[in-house]
């Protein structure tokens, strides 16, 4: 079993089309701070959609490398699989359209097995999750833990589970300032091999009368 979902509350604050007809949206969302995550919404998805509109994404997480050798840089892209506009509290109970909605949210939940890690100096542990069980990459997720005594560093490997907060990050990069997504873990756990086995399906027996 494995796991790549992301979902984000929050508001459109921009639309930019693509010229296949996909679109990339930013979703203003306060968790703690402001953070804009982008997400690739298909064409069909994002036509009915405006600026300052209150909406729900559940996508989930896609890597991409771009460049060439030296240059190579990976980037983790949010798609959205669904998304739609949220209602106010009280057109959610009464059916009345009132001013204010629920608390903002962006959070990610990522299950598979470590394909590495680098145990950095600077107090965190950097993971590589697999989370389709196959070798494509495309489906490598990073994740980042704060280092704790609490939390014991898994290995290559390991089946883990993970809750994530998403933050936006800035860096600097041929003199233009590059916007991307963080997932920082606020909860991870190493998937134990007698909850495996109890998540296996078992054949249906017979009855003996």
């Amino acid at each position: 079993m494995t796991e790549n979902r992301v979902m984000v509350s929050g508001r459109v604050t921009r639309i930019r089309r693509y010229p296949k007809g996909n679109a990339a949206v930013t979703i203003a969302s306060k968790a703690g701070k402001i953070i804009e995550p982008v997400f690739t919404v298909k064409d069909g998805m994002w036509e009915k959609l405006r600026v300052r509109d209150r909406v729900e994404v559940i996508g989930h997480i896609e890597t991409y490398i771009s460049g060439k050798n030296d240059t190579k840089t990976k980037k983790q892209v949010f798609v959205a699989d669904t998304i739609k506009k949220e209602t106010t509290l009280t057109e959610a109970y009464f059916g009345i359209k009132g001013k204010f909605y629920g608390d903002m949210y962006a959070k990610a939940y990522i299950r598979g097995i470590v394909a590495g890690f680098t145990d950095s100096n600077d107090g965190w542990v950097h993971y590589i999750i697999n989370v389709d069980g196959k070798n494509s990459r495309k489906y490598w997720i990073k994740v980042n833990q704060k280092k704790s005594e609490y939390t014991p560093i898994y290995k290559k490997g390991d089946e883990i589970c993970a809750v994530c907060g998403i933050t936006t990050c800035e860096k600097e990069k041929d003199g233009k300032t590059l916007k991307f997504e963080d997932l920082i873990v606020t909860d991870i756990a190493k998937v134990k091999e007698e909850k495996k086995k109890a998540e296996k399906p078992t054949a249906e027996m017979e009855p003996i009368f």
